[in-house]
C-alpha cells in the first residue's frame, strides 16, 4: 500500500466522521452480530477438532470469521471510544456554561 497524501487521509477522517452517527445508531446490533460470530466460532473450532479430516474448508471458514470478528469488534471499539468522548465533551460543557452562569449570577449580586 502506498503513501498517502494528507487531502487523502483528510477525506478519509471526514468519511469516516460523517459515518459515526450512523454507526451509533447501529452499535446494539454490532454487538449483537459480534457475539453471534463468536458462538459461530465455538462451533467452527469445535468442529475442526472433530472432523480434522474435512479441515481445509472447516479452517478456512474459521479464519474466514476471525477476520470478521476482529473488524467488527475493532468498530465496536472505535464506535464506543466515540461515544465516550462525545458525552465528556457534553459533560465539560455543560459545566463551563454552569460555571459561566454562577459567575454572572455572583456578578449581579456584587460579589
Amino acid at each position: 500500500m502506498g503513501e498517502r497524501t494528507a487531502e487523502e487521509v483528510a477525506d478519509w477522517i471526514t468519511f469516516i466522521q460523517m459515518l459515526i452517527p450512523e454507526g451509533l445508531e447501529c452499535l446494539e446490533n454490532l454487538e449483537e452480530s459480534a457475539e453471534i460470530l463468536r458462538d459461530n466460532l465455538s462451533t467452527l473450532k469445535g468442529g475442526y477438532s472433530l472432523f480434522y479430516g474435512l479441515g481445509g474448508n472447516v479452517k478456512a471458514k474459521i479464519l474466514d470469521t476471525e477476520a470478521k470478528l476482529k473488524r467488527i469488534e475493532g468498530l465496536i471499539t472505535l464506535l464506543k471510544s466515540y461515544q465516550e468522548s462525545e458525552e465528556l465533551l457534553a459533560k465539560k460543557k455543560e459545566e463551563e456554561e454552569s460555571e459561566r452562569r454562577n459567575k454572572d449570577v455572583l456578578k449581579k449580586l456584587g460579589f
